[in-house]
């Protein structure tokens, strides 16, 4: 699919596909996002990393970057992962451009609450956990549908490995997790240990979770900010 500019019209409820490049800004603390960017390419597209970009999502979006795998020699194959493969839209030909998919916010409200959070590394593992509240003005009746995510994203600057804009590359993924229990609880919990590449910057690891269901996101929010603890 050929970059092309996009005019940003996002329908509620509904996921976009396009090709281009963008820039996200973290924040301190957990907070909730706006608008959740997946950007995906493949780990031979070194285009893709290092060349110009065509379209800047709006304030407020939180960018995710999927490299799908590709032989050893591919120049990009050390920040690849498995999960991205599912990431890369079906109806399109694997080449070298980059795809995006929009996951704006649903209107529902009263909306649930998602709190994720990671823990310090150990033994070559991370802790991620995921706290998910129904609302209680309004509990929901189709929980069936929803399941809960999470992602490590590693954080890097403009410039690393010759990027043309700062990086939040997804290293880990965990889900998707099941939220039929919201039925019958007020609260969902749950606690995954994930293995970690002993090379990745856990330093600059942020935590990232998100509930979706299909081509629907409800609430997306960002753990703590590693940048955070140095001020």
């Amino acid at each position: 699919m050929k970059s092309f500019s996009f005019a940003i019209r996002v329908f509620l409820g509904s996921v976009v596909f396009f090709t281009g490049a963008s820039l996200a800004q973290a924040v301190c603390g957990t907070t909730q996002t706006n608008l959740l960017v997946e950007r995906v390419f493949s780990a031979d597209c070194q285009s893709c990393w290092s060349g110009s970009l065509s379209w800047v999502p709006p304030a407020g979006a939180f960018v995710m970057d999927w490299v799908i795998p590709s032989d050893e020699s591919a120049p990009l194959q050390a920040v690849s992962i498995p999960e991205a493969r599912d990431r890369w839209p079906h109806d399109q030909p694997m080449a070298s451009s980059t795809a995006y998919r929009i996951w704006p916010l649903l209107g529902s409200n009263p909306r649930p609450h998602l709190i994720v959070q990671s823990g310090p590394p150990w033994g070559g593992y991370i802790g991620v956990s995921l706290r998910i509240k129904r609302p209680e003005v309004k509990p929901w009746s189709h929980w069936n549908q929803w399941f809960a995510y999470a992602a490590l994203v590693e954080q890097l600057p403009k410039a690393f490995m010759n990027s043309a804009v700062e990086r939040q590359i997804v290293r880990a993924v965990v889900g998707p997790l099941p939220l039929t229990a919201l039925k019958n609880q007020k609260e969902v919990v749950y606690w995954q240990a994930v293995r970690v590449d002993p090379l990745i910057q856990t330093s600059q690891l942020l935590s990232v979770g998100w509930l979706s269901s299909g081509a629907k996101l409800l609430v997306a929010s960002k753990g703590k900010d590693p940048k955070c603890e140095s001020r």
